[in-house]
């Protein structure tokens, strides 16, 4: 407040000299200027009064930040809720090779370059692996603002923005050389087992291995035109990216389609699929899907449920049934 009443005063003087000497024309323009100063100032100041704290903040390393507790409730329903994944997912396939990269790779620093504090730094380390992990797994199922993971994890924005972007270049690093990761179209052995999985839910669908369904993630509206056209959902109204999923019954994804211009229908987008089915499906598997998949061109490879006016006899209305049960299961996946 000090400053600011002395920016006022000075200006104040500078004013009443200049205007015995200058046109009322000039005292306009300098008084113009004056408050376009004033306004700047003003901007600088509200952001200075917004910033996050240190000492806001409880530490990272403290024993009660709300990630630890949560990492170590070693409660199931807790991480596949929060970071969607299950306890021996996170601890015993992820986080092993993740922590060695974390060992080996180094932390980006504000100015983009690459530093190691392990070898160029007597400080450690801020957050370990099994943190740095949390905090991507987090970022990826929510879409909470950055200051709630501040409070989460304890980082103010700058270093926890830093973790955040090193973090998930490390777990795409992570993803792509796991097997267990891997996403790959089932042998008929695989899907003699997982239709026999399914048949023993529902009897009448003796022949289905998985389920197959699309969904829609909303994305920012684009500047050109040609890219907000075709993202533009005119269903929903709204801007999306398409993708596509099959599940298997153990809850294994066994193909994927992403990031599809949202004006595509699910039909479209599955064509890659269609050509798979037709290719690497053996009769007489097929997967379980809903109506947006064309029923004429794939009715032996996608199995929906057929429209209320079209069920003529008892057993039509079982089958219907008993899709309709049965493809909750791809809703489940999303």
């Amino acid at each position: 407040q000090s400053t600011w009443g002395e920016l006022k005063n000075m200006m104040s003087a500078f004013l009443q000299s200049e205007s015995e000497d200058d046109s009322v024309e000039d005292d306009e323009t300098i008084e113009g200027q004056c408050v376009a100063i004033l306004l700047l100032v003003a901007r600088q100041s509200a952001r200075q009064r917004f910033y996050l704290t240190r000492k806001s903040l409880i530490h990272p390393q403290a024993p009660n930040v709300p990630w630890r507790c949560l990492i170590n409730d070693l409660s199931a329903s807790s991480y596949i809720n929060l970071m969607g994944v299950d306890v021996n997912c996170f601890w015993d396939i992820i986080l092993p090779p993740f922590a060695v990269r974390c060992s080996q790779e180094c932390v980006p620093d504000s100015t983009q370059q690459r530093r190691c504090l392990k070898e160029k730094s007597t400080k450690k380390r801020i957050m370990p692996p099994e943190g740095i992990l949390c905090l991507v797994l987090l970022w990826l199922c929510s879409c909470s603002e950055m200051k709630l993971f501040s409070m989460i994890f304890g980082l103010t924005p700058a270093p926890l923005c830093r973790y955040l972007r090193w973090g998930r270049q490390l777990l795409l690093e992570t993803l792509l050389e796991l097997p267990e990761c891997r996403v790959e179209w089932p042998s008929p052995s695989r899907m003699r087992t997982y239709a026999s999985m399914i048949q023993s839910n529902e009897p009448l669908l003796s022949d289905s291995f998985g389920f197959v369904d699309g969904v829609h993630l909303p994305v920012s509206q684009s500047s050109d035109r040609r890219i907000d056209n075709a993202y533009y959902n005119g269903w929903t109204c709204s801007h999306y990216c398409s993708n596509l999923f099959v599940f298997a019954p153990d809850g294994l994804i066994l193909y994927c389609k992403l990031n599809c211009p949202g004006s595509w229908h699910d039909s479209v987008v599955a064509q890659q699929l269609f050509t798979i089915l037709h290719a690497s499906t053996p009769e007489p598997f097929s997967l379980i899907g809903d109506s947006a998949f064309p029923a004429d061109k794939m009715k032996t490879k996608i199995l929906t449920p057929k429209k209320s006016n079209s069920i003529n006899t008892n057993r039509q209305h079982a089958i219907h049934r008993a899709l309709t049960g049965q493809r909750q299961a791809a809703e489940w996946g999303m």
